[in-house]
């Protein structure tokens, strides 16, 4: 048996009262903001920017930030616009390009078939 008592057993902590989980204590507007659905978009402050969160994209809400964000909207829809008609203008020449290997195609080969036309007259005047 020791001297002062056994140091490695520590006293029992009692188990803690678990809260009541029922919401009929709750007024109508405490219930409503605990449980509403009324959920605005995500808000985010850095800096002196303020940023929300829209469509899975931190957008600028106000500021110098907001402007330069829809120039920046702006100038990347004009870019996919000409990259779409940049994309068209290719098609569009190597169709040209294509046609003009088959006339080309065409014409050398009437040409060979004029020639060797000319030359059966030749060889049958002889």
């Amino acid at each position: 048996m020791p001297l002062f008592g056994n140091k490695f057993s520590p006293k029992k902590i009692p188990n803690r009262r678990s809260q009541s989980l029922s919401n009929l204590s709750l007024d109508s507007s405490q219930a409503k903001e605990e449980f509403g659905i009324e959920c605005g978009p995500a808000r985010i402050n850095l800096g002196g920017s303020e940023m929300t969160f829209e469509d899975g994209h931190w957008i600028p809400a106000s500021g110098f930030g907001a402007a330069s964000h829809q120039e920046l909207m702006i100038l990347r829809k004009k870019n996919e616009q000409l990259l779409n008609e940049n994309n068209f203008l290719k098609i569009k020449c190597e169709t040209l390009l294509d046609m003009l290997t088959e006339t080309t195609v065409n014409s050398h080969l009437q040409i060979q078939e004029i020639t060797q036309l000319k030359n059966m007259v030749r060889s049958k005047n002889r």
